[in-house]
Formats: structure tokens, C-alpha cells, sequence
């Protein structure tokens, strides 16, 4: 069953956190298109924060809609994220801060947080993955 927006942003508020908002990705008009319907050519992030988020913290201002296509040579992963949209992803956090991601796949956001200079931590259950991950990190 897949869940929707509603679940998500429950479930990060009964994790602690405050929900910030929606952003979204627009994965350009490259996605394969289905015959009367609408095209799948939005992802959404939901995101939020754990504690305040001062308005003279030392982060850049986002964009609300990031518009980047998926390219197959960036591709590591059946869910995976351009490298690109999770580099401008990250920029959210405060320089000399920690990414954290529970569920890292073939690792494209521990590897955007240390292309953007951030310290990260990431689990992967799945040794394919963790391995592919490891080795895109070592060779960055």
C-alpha cells in the first residue's frame, strides 16, 4: 500500500519533529509519459527539523521547486536520486553539520552531503547497495 504526504508528515512529527513544509522535485518532462494520464513528473519532499531553525542561521535560501532530470548514468538504485537534486537537498542544513540516512541505498545523499562538506552517517541493510555506496563514496 503506498502511503501518502498525510503519512509522512505524521510520521515525522510523532518522530519529534517540526514539519517545515513541502518542497518540490520536478523531474523534468523526460519521464516516461502513459497515454491519458498525467504525466509522473513530480517527486515531493516533505521536511522539517529537529529544534529551531533561527532565521540568522548560516544556511543559503532554496528554491521551492527543483527542477532536475534523472540521468541513468547517475542511477545506482530503483529509487535512486540524482546526485545533483540531493547536493541542493542538503545545502538545508547549516555548514559543519551532520546528514544522517537510515535507509542510503547506493549512498547518493551521504555523497552529496560530503561533495557539499558535511559529515554524514548512513545504514544500509542490503550488502549490494552498502558495497556500490562505499565505492562511489571512496571515489569521489
Amino acid at each position: 500500500m503506498q502511503k501518502g504526504l498525510g503519512h509522512y508528515t505524521d510520521a515525522l512529527q510523532c518522530a519529534g519533529f517540526t514539519w517545515r513544509g513541502i518542497t518540490v522535485w520536478d523531474k523534468t518532462e523526460g519521464v516516461r509519459p502513459q497515454l491519458g494520464r498525467f504525466r509522473n513528473q513530480a517527486e515531493y519532499v516533505v521536511w522539517g527539523s529537529k529544534g529551531n531553525m533561527p532565521l540568522q542561521r548560516q544556511a543559503p535560501v532554496l528554491p521551492g521547486v527543483i527542477r532536475e532530470p534523472v540521468r541513468r548514468s547517475d542511477k545506482h538504485h530503483m529509487t535512486g536520486k540524482p546526485t545533483e537534486l540531493m547536493r541542493q537537498l542538503v545545502r538545508i542544513c547549516e555548514q559543519g553539520g551532520r546528514i544522517i540516512d537510515p535507509f542510503a541505498g547506493s549512498g547518493t545523499t551521504l555523497l552529496a552531503a560530503q561533495l557539499e562538506g558535511y559529515s554524514w552517517v548512513g545504514c544500509e541493510m542490503t550488502q549490494h547497495y552498502a558495497d556500490i555506496a562505499r565505492e562511489r563514496l571512496a571515489n569521489a
